[in-house]
């Protein structure tokens, strides 16, 4: 009887003549299905309160209208007489009749049953329209009656702070404030509810008014409350409510806002216009304004849109396989690395040109640290470094219902299957494949798995797992995993290697050291932040401590290698980085036969002695001939004549004579070793190669 589709989530709402409400994908999935709607149930027997009394819910109403909120995150439900309020999910926030509703203002001259006109008498909502804001609701009756809806009681929180809309122009800010010593404070509330007794002194109550203009947007995040009302934007610093930063123009009043997504230190918004801001918290002004071909704001929703403290993501909704990466302060596309002319600066593209739903990004570290992850519409995760487009997205798991990105760490969790999964370091598939499943975590949830709609993850922060159940309920787990990463994370970024080694084994003694125990866990997140640092002894501890023998050979050999360069270009060899730009970085150094031996070893012959071609140029035939000599024990061993035309073109220009003896070879071959033990050291930076 009635459909509606949301372009913002991209799932559809339908009714029918069952009385049931269903959710649906963009592929036809069912996500949800309601009970029946109905009223309250019926009592029937011989005498009131007798025991022969039977009880039975009213005779089923059909569904006669849906409509999805403008931002996607709500729904609204239209029956016989009732009108309900839905989350994206499906469970139901609200219910109520549209006869039991109260009468917020009257025009002059008119009472409260002359403005519901004929909604006394009983009848079907046939169809729903919601304001541009999302803040209305105008609703049809069957009975010819149109009344408007006003959406309040809504709460929106994160951590201690809370924020419900008690009327249009009217807040209820609570914010739970807790000392160190375990007592309570005050911190700026007791303006609407009073402190006392010992359930209430940890809860800070502030009703906030806003005069005759009514509030149209909210966001609760990162320790700020921000209040957009027609005329001003109001940034709360809680508990402080008395004296917030309200900064005018920023947006029309013929165009209102429509969005709001907090970051750490900026926010992103956009209006009925189709125009995209970035604001500035502490000056209030608008740093640049995002824009590309084919943009369209008007579809951007919490899900398609992320924000950090000095990067925007958007879902590019012309094409759905590639998310738009931009300067916080410039509005430019991002600066990346990138291979050739492939892919458009700025740009994060789906490895298989499959369409994105949803995208992330991390909150901790610099813009060269910062991570993307995004959902495809087969809900599988990846991962995606946002200044480097020579990495290929990661995919880290399949099945994913929801994720979110640790406000304090470079943690990552997520729903999977019915499990919630956590990886610490998830950027550790760029330094060392092998250690991704070692480094992450599944957190016990004995619920989860029974629950039919899989929960939303709300908040991660303080090692502390918000989620959002399918019956309403908000549930915590708590994650000591998450903690002791935090506290790795910060020795490591203190250069304190000695105690982040004596954390891990402290970690290890009590949480268990076997694989899947929280004490192997660290230990892996440990080998993937020394890599990250190229601290090689602190690797290779955790390394032998995981029991990756090969590993620590490797580590071994690093530690052999003469030369920072050196050591830095077979690192990145080891992280993946493409063969061609570690022979960049070794020639920029003038490491010439470190450079050949790497073509070598990757059997790339011609390469190989197209480098020792143009030393010999310059009048050093030694790597030619370390090329050659090489190039003759690989086919003796291969047992196969020499097809290559540049090697045959070279063994025929040697000079008469002249023999490839091993010993010789070898002794220049240490020659070469040796010039890299006397050269400059440190000519390439560190940061550069930390992929």
């Amino acid at each position: 009887l009635s459909l509606d589709w949301s372009v913002a989530n991209g799932k559809i709402v339908s009714g029918g003549e069952d009385g049931r409400y269903k959710v649906w994908d963009a592929y036809g999935r069912l996500l949800f299905q309601s009970a029946v709607v109905g009223h309250e149930i019926y009592e029937f027997g011989s005498a009131k309160g007798s025991a022969g009394n039977k009880s039975q819910r009213g005779p089923v109403t059909p569904v006669t209208s849906v409509r999805w909120r403008p931002d996607g995150e709500s729904f609204a439900v239209g029956t016989f007489d009732l009108l309900l309020l839905c989350d994206e999910s499906g469970w139901v926030q609200h219910k109520s009749s549209p006869n039991a509703m109260r009468v917020l203002a009257a025009p002059p001259g008119r009472d409260t049953f002359a403005l519901r006109g004929s909604a006394e008498v009983p009848s079907s909502l046939m169809s729903l329209a919601w304001s541009a804001d999302g803040t209305q609701l105008a609703c049809t009756n069957g009975n010819g009656s149109v009344f408007i809806v006003m959406v309040v009681g809504e709460v929106r929180e994160s951590g201690p702070i809370a924020l419900e809309t008690e009327a249009p122009n009217a807040l209820l800010a609570r914010h739970t404030c807790v000392d160190q010593d375990g007592a309570a404070g005050a911190g700026g509330g007791g303006g609407g509810g009073g402190l006392g007794g010992a359930e209430d002194d940890l809860l800070a109550e502030e009703r906030l008014h806003f005069g005759q203009e009514k509030v149209l947007a909210t966001g609760v995040g990162f320790g700020k409350v921000v209040v957009v009302t027609q005329r001003q934007t109001h940034v709360y610093d809680p508990p402080e409510w008395h004296q917030p930063k309200s900064y005018t123009s920023l947006f029309q009043q013929d165009m209102p806002v429509k969005l709001v997504v907090l970051g750490p230190k900026v926010m992103a918004t956009t209006d009925t216009a189709g125009a995209l801001k970035v604001v500035a918290y502490d000056t209030g002004r608008v740093l640049c304004q995002p824009k590309f071909q084919g943009m369209r704001a008007e579809l951007l929703s919490r899900r398609s849109l992320a924000v950090a403290d000095d990067c925007v993501a958007v879902v590019d909704h012309a094409s759905m396989s590639s998310v738009r990466v931009f300067d916080a302060n410039t509005g430019k596309p991002l600066s990346q690395r990138r291979r050739g002319d492939q892919g458009d600066m700025g740009t994060i593209s789906h490895p298989q040109g499959g369409a994105i739903s949803e995208v992330g990004l991390s909150l901790v570290g610099g813009i060269s640290d910062r991570k993307a992850c995004f959902v495809d519409a087969n809900r599988d995760l990846y991962l995606s470094p946002c200044a480097d487009q020579t990495r290929q997205p990661i995919k880290l798991c399949t099945m994913c219902d929801s994720f979110g990105w640790s406000a304090d760490s470079s943690a990552l969790c997520c729903v999977s299957d019915g499990k919630l999964l956590v990886w610490c370091i998830p950027d550790v598939c760029f330094l060392d494949a092998d250690l991704l499943p070692l480094c992450q975590h599944e957190v016990p949830t004995p619920k989860l798995a029974n629950d039919a709609l899989a929960p939303r993850i709300v908040a991660f922060e303080r090692g502390r797992i918000s989620t959002r159940s399918g019956n309403c309920s908000l549930i915590t787990y708590m994650v000591p995993l998450a903690l002791y990463s935090l506290a790795l994370e910060r020795c490591v970024q203190q250069h304190r290697w000695p105690k982040a080694v004596h954390l891990c084994r402290t970690v290890s003694r009590c949480e268990g050291q076997v694989r899947g125990d929280q004490g192997h866990t660290l230990w892996a997140c440990l080998a993937a932040l020394a890599l990250q640092q190229q601290h090689i002894e602190t690797a290779k501890t955790a390394y032998a401590s995981l029991g990756l023998i090969d590993k620590v050979q490797f580590m071994n050999f690093l530690k052999e290698v003469p030369s920072d360069e050196g050591r830095a270009a077979e690192l990145a060899l080891f992280k993946g980085v493409p063969p061609k730009e570690v022979e960049a970085m070794l020639l920029q150094s003038s490491l010439h036969y470190r450079a050949v031996k790497l073509n070598i070893r990757m059997f790339h012959w011609e390469r190989a002695l197209e480098l020792a071609q143009r030393q010999a140029q310059q009048g050093e035939l030694e790597l030619v001939h370390i090329v050659l000599w090489h190039r003759r024990r690989y086919l003796l061993r291969q047992g196969r004549p020499e097809h290559l035309e540049p090697y045959v073109a070279q063994e025929d220009e040697l000079e008469e004579g002249t023999e490839l003896v091993d010993e010789e070879v070898k002794a220049k071959i240490q020659r070469e070793k040796n010039k890299e033990v006397q050269r400059p050291q440190g000519m390439i930076r560190r940061s550069s190669i930390a992929y």
